[in-house]
């Protein structure tokens, strides 16, 4: 299912913004975001902080697809997943977002056999 544009663009906005963006682990609110562990597509070397709020943002802005789930913590929050490529050889990236009254919080960033 397509996200609505003023969602995506919320996401753009605070994906890019290092104010507004953020990966967090809280018992409420497990994440799994280890970008220095996953290759970039292109260039072929680890993701680093930086560089894989930008790779969010760069998916997003080109109208990379992304796909909404419903999440079991925190119940009913909903989660947006982009499934991308990986490097040549490797996995595809599995990354999956939240949006809360403030934040973008990276909740998942590895490759998808992680």
């Amino acid at each position: 299912m397509a996200i609505d544009v003023s969602i995506r663009n919320e996401l753009i906005r605070r994906a890019r913004d290092k104010r507004l963006r953020q990966s967090v682990w809280k018992s409420t609110e497990p994440c799994c975001w280890h970008p220095y562990r996953v290759l970039h597509p292109v260039i072929g070397i680890p993701f680093t902080e930086l560089s894989a709020w930008n790779f969010i943002a760069d998916l997003l802005s080109a109208g990379h697809d992304v796909t909404t789930i419903a999440l079991e913590k925190p119940p009913g929050q909903i989660g947006y997943v982009l499934k991308t490529a990986g490097y040549a050889g490797c996995p595809e990236i599995y990354i999956k977002l939240t949006l809360s009254s403030r934040y973008i919080n990276g909740r998942s960033f590895h490759d998808s056999e992680y």
